[in-house]
Parts: C-alpha cells; structure tokens; sequence
C-alpha cells in the first residue's frame, strides 16, 4: 500500500485507489462518505452520522455512531478518531472502541472542515469562515492558531515528517507552510 492513494468522492458511493508508480486509477469500493482516511490496516471513512471502519475489501467492520448530523473531515491518531461538524463549528473526538472524548469548540473557529494529526498527535483543523487554522493538543485544548488570513481553507494534510502542512483553500492553490 504504499504506492497507492485512496481517494473518495464527497458525496458520492465511490473510493478509488490510485498506483503513484503506474498512475492507474480503480474502483475500491462503494461506500457513502466523504471523507477517507488510510491507517495503514484499515480505511476510515466519514459517513454523515458515523464513522465506519472498513478492510481494504471495503468489507464495513464496525460503524462508530457519533454526536453531530454530518461527518465531513476525519483524522486519526493511534486509536482516536478526529471529526468536523462545521455547522456546529466542533472538532470532536471518538475511540475504535466508541467512546467519545473531547469536544472543542472557538470563538475563532467558524465551518472547520480539513483536518490532520501530526507525528505527536497534535490536530490540525481549518476553519474555513474563519479563514484560519488552530493547532490544538490530543486532549483538545488550543495550542495556537498557527494561520491567520487565508481565504476559506477547506483541506489540509501534515507531512509524514510532521514538519510541513500543506492547505488548500478557495483561490484553487495548495500553499506549503513550514511546522516549528
């Protein structure tokens, strides 16, 4: 798996894998979601209501129900689930197991939407009314607001390495920033 990207479709009833050596593209498999996430053994898709926990067969093998009407960014770390519901402008937290954890709600966080761990488990979350994006601790307490003034970002990924965070946002550009 580690010449190939799955893609999802928001929206749609579709995954696809992508060979990065061969460039093929091919159906995965079909599931309602819009956001996927690779954990290396496992696809986690954001399905509206819950999470669902799915082999690389697209077989589900549990669904995790969570607090909010629409699921649409997810991150993991470990065995926590990160999720965005940007109409409630809250970034909540769920195990594999089911328990819920943290919520964290800002004033200055408006429609969070991407959302990415780095190496230690800090979260990174765009809110995209905001135009900002806050850095927040594995417990859910804000560590900073590391981006101020970029229109409208929507999707956001760290490097493998931790030291970079690539976001894109509304004017079609994905900007490369540089992590302390």
């Amino acid at each position: 798996m580690d010449d190939t990207i799955l893609l999802s479709r928001p929206g749609k009833s579709t995954v696809y894998e992508v060979d990065t050596k061969s460039n093929v593209l091919q159906w995965k498999f079909g599931i309602r979601c819009d956001n996927i996430v690779n954990t290396g053994n496992l696809v986690i898709a954001a399905c509206e209501t819950h999470v669902a926990v799915l082999d690389f067969k697209g077989n589900i093998k549990q669904k995790i129900p969570v607090r909010g009407n629409k699921v649409q960014h997810i991150a993991h770390h470990g065995e926590i689930i990160y999720y965005t519901i940007s109409d409630e402008d809250a970034v909540r937290a769920v195990s594999l197991t089911g328990k819920h954890g943290f919520e964290y709600k800002n004033a200055d966080l408006k429609d969070p939407r991407g959302i990415d761990t780095d190496t230690q488990g800090n979260i990174y979350v765009a809110g995209y009314a905001s135009s900002n994006v806050h850095q927040i601790s594995k417990d859910g307490q804000l560590l900073n607001i590391i981006l101020t003034d970029i229109v409208n970002p929507n999707v956001i990924c760290v490097s493998k390495t931790g030291d970079r965070l690539l976001v894109s946002h509304s004017e079609s550009k994905v900007n490369v920033y540089e992590l302390f």
